[in-house]
Formats: C-alpha cells, structure tokens, sequence
C-alpha cells in the first residue's frame, strides 16, 4: 500500500489511516510519503512535523520501520535559471557524445547523497528545501492509545505536575 503525497490533503487522516491498516495483510508494507511544515499550498489541511507524522501513525496502529528524509540542498539550484540550462546543455552533450542523457546518472547521484544524507533525522541538508519531507515504511503494530496518553498526563496535572513539571497556580 502506498499513500504518496496523500496525508496532509486530509482532515479526517487518523481515520483514513485506520481504514488503511484494516484492510492492509498482515503482512503488508505501507509506504506513506509527505512534507514536513508545509502549509503554503491552499489545498493543505494539515502541516506535520516529523514527531507529528509518528505519533500520528502509531494511534493508528503502525510502526515505522524505516525512514529517509527527501528533499535536500539540492533543490535550491532548481530556482536558478542557470542551472536549468546547464543541465539542458550537459544533456545535449552527454547524448551527442554518449547516446545517453546526463540527467539519468545526474538524478542517481542526487538521489544516493540524498539518502545518505536523509538517514539522519532533522538534517540542515533537507530544511533549506521547500520540498522537504519523508518516504516512511511501515509495519502493522499495536495502535497507541492517544486519548488514554493524554488522561494520564492530565491525572498528573491535576495531582500537582504534569510532564515533570510542577503546575503553576493561576
């Protein structure tokens, strides 16, 4: 099953998400793809940050198995017009001369940096992008009671500290 691109289009993603492991095999592998705290575009419901995106699929009963991080410094040349036509240009000569397009081993390269770079979570290298965000594989877990977290975060609260903090009288 893949949701690429998908969750922050949604308002009601915990229960698509639910849906989602319901009629997953047990044995199925989610993908899930989206982009961390980006609300620029209109049609975006939801901004999500990386723990944001975690908690929300663990309530929904999933747990990721493994995550890489997209995006990079690399998209910062996309707004440069010099560099768009230096990769027309090195294309036209790499299938002069070659028979291939330079942008096939270019994209390959970009892709490896990136995933190299993507295993560390929280990195510079994907912030400066606007397309900044996460492939995540998941598995099928036990979903994390939210609602139950919260009660006894508060039971704390009302007993005098919550989170390790003591409460404030106001």
């Amino acid at each position: 099953m893949v949701l690429a691109e998908v969750i922050e289009h949604l308002i009601q993603d915990f229960a698509v998400l639910g849906e989602a492991r319901r009629v997953l095999v047990d044995n199925g592998i989610p993908v899930v793809t989206f982009p961390f705290y980006h609300d620029d575009a209109e049609y975006h419901v939801r901004i999500h940050s990386p723990r944001s995106i975690e908690r929300l699929l663990q309530a929904a009963g999933f747990r990721i198995d493994q995550c890489i991080e997209k995006g990079g410094g690399f998209t910062v040349l996309e707004r440069f017009r010099l560099y768009t036509y230096a990769l027309h240009f090195l294309n036209f000569l790499s299938f002069r001369f070659r028979g291939r397009t330079f942008c096939a081993s270019w994209n390959e390269a970009l892709r490896w940096v990136d995933k190299r770079l993507g295993r560390r979570r929280g990195s510079l290298w994907h912030r400066w992008s606007r397309h900044y965000g996460s492939f995540i594989q998941c598995v099928k877990a036990d979903p994390v009671d939210m609602i139950e977290l919260n009660r006894r975060e508060f039971r704390n609260f009302r007993a005098g500290t919550a989170g390790g903090h003591e409460r404030v009288a106001g």
